[in-house]
């Protein structure tokens, strides 16, 4: 694959019935931190358009997963305290739920640093953690689990499956769906390892609460796809594969846990009420991803004058979070040094570096604690929650804090 090419069919399906929706003209990948300014990092150009046979949201551009996450990726599951919490609310559902036995086999498919699999030690005799990101995937291995340096694809289930004693008895594959260039490759590959009683479990944003809610900065080069339960469905179904159960989770603004089997027959009702609601809300009207692009240009007029006045006040402003959706968010909306003074995130592989295009370093959290900004800029939206709630303790009562989604 070339580094940077455009798709002119569907993802999904194949189609080349694609409506085009939002052009952010060209960024710079996310997760990709600069140490000087004079580094060069790449960018190309970021643009969206949907299927009108299947109605998935893809951006159009094929960026090399190479270039995005084989080497120096700095997203690391276990230095986020969420993430942490929510993996292993994950893994004591799932051993609630699932009669594991020891001879089991799990695989999860980008499994990062191996924050999930770690959990089901002693649980099962063989895990294996298929992970192309270099960094995480050492870290996996220092765990002691079993770690394949790859990308999955149909070829890379091809050469595992003889290798494996058993069928899975669960697959695992958390926030990965979307980061897949070629999703009818990936699924393909997911039919060829799956046996009659294995489960795979999915997690993937959800593209109607991203839709509704303006979240826009989860568009960036790592997200090729941006998926409805109806083009899910369809997706799956063409391999054979059948969503059997879905749950709506709250991680990435909105996100769905698919339980997904060869069975057809264990479905429950729980499919069909959320495809109802899609089409209520209007999943296969083009007017509804229109309307969601108009909101992004009326968001970054009342953004960018609420930061301006925030300046003319001589506020000091301070980011918080280096997210990779803060390369479209920070880098579309042009908020650079003459907004914010710079970026606190917890992740100690962000600290030290400068936030690409924007001249921001990145410090640890605790530069902000000891400079008491008057206006927190939350970067990371999906955790506002709780980092409201740590900084109200450490800052002055009087401290403001925005978040822009």
């Amino acid at each position: 694959m070339k580094s940077n090419s455009l798709k002119n069919v569907c993802r999904a399906c194949s189609s080349s019935a694609l409506e085009f929706i939002h052009d952010f003209g060209v960024l710079p990948v996310a997760d990709k931190l600069m140490l000087s300014l004079e580094d060069k990092i790449p960018s190309f150009p970021l643009s969206i358009s949907v299927c009108t046979n299947c109605f998935l949201l893809q951006i159009n551009e094929d960026v090399d997963p190479e270039v995005l996450f084989r080497n120096n990726y700095p997203y690391y599951s276990s230095q986020i305290p969420e993430v942490k919490r929510h993996f292993n609310a994950l893994y004591q559902e799932v051993k609630g739920a699932f009669q594991l036995d020891k001879e089991d086999v799990i695989v999860e498919i980008a499994g990062n640093d191996g924050v999930l699999l770690n959990c089901f030690k002693g649980e099962v005799k063989t895990l294996i953690n298929i992970e192309p990101s270099l960094g995480p995937a050492e870290v996996s291995e220092n765990l002691g689990l079993e770690t394949i340096k790859s990308f999955f694809s149909f070829d890379i289930a091809k050469s595992l499956k003889p290798k494996l004693n058993a069928s899975p008895r669960l697959i695992f594959a958390a926030n990965v769906f979307a980061h897949v260039p070629n999703p009818m490759d990936f699924v393909k590959g997911l039919n060829h390892i799956a046996g009659d009683s294995t489960t795979i479990i999915i997690e993937v944003p959800h593209v109607m609460p991203m839709l509704e809610n303006t979240l826009f900065d989860v568009i960036f080069h790592q997200h090729f796809s941006y998926f409805s339960l109806f083009a899910l469905k369809k997706l799956f179904e063409s391999n054979e594969l059948f969503i059997n159960d879905v749950k709506q989770i709250s991680t990435q603004g909105g996100s769905l846990r698919l339980f997904i089997s060869k069975n057809k027959a264990r479905t429950l009702t729980s499919v069909q009420g959320l495809l109802e609601e899609e089409l209520t809300y209007g999943i296969k009207a083009l007017s509804t991803f229109h309307n969601f692009s108009k909101r992004i240009v009326g968001l970054k007029e009342t953004t960018l004058s609420t930061l301006k006045k925030l300046k003319q006040e001589n506020k000091k402003i301070v980011g918080y979070g280096a997210p990779g959706k803060a390369a479209t968010l920070l880098n579309y909306y042009q908020i650079d040094k003459a907004y914010l003074e710079y970026i606190v995130d917890l992740s100690p592989s962000k600290q030290g570096f400068i936030f690409p295009f924007t001249g921001m370093k990145i410090y640890p959290v605790e530069k902000l604690l000891e400079d008491k900004p008057e206006v927190v800029l939350i970067l990371v939206w999906n955790y506002k929650t709780s980092i409201i709630a740590y900084l109200k303790d450490r800052l002055p009562k009087d401290t403001v804090y925005l978040s822009i989604l």
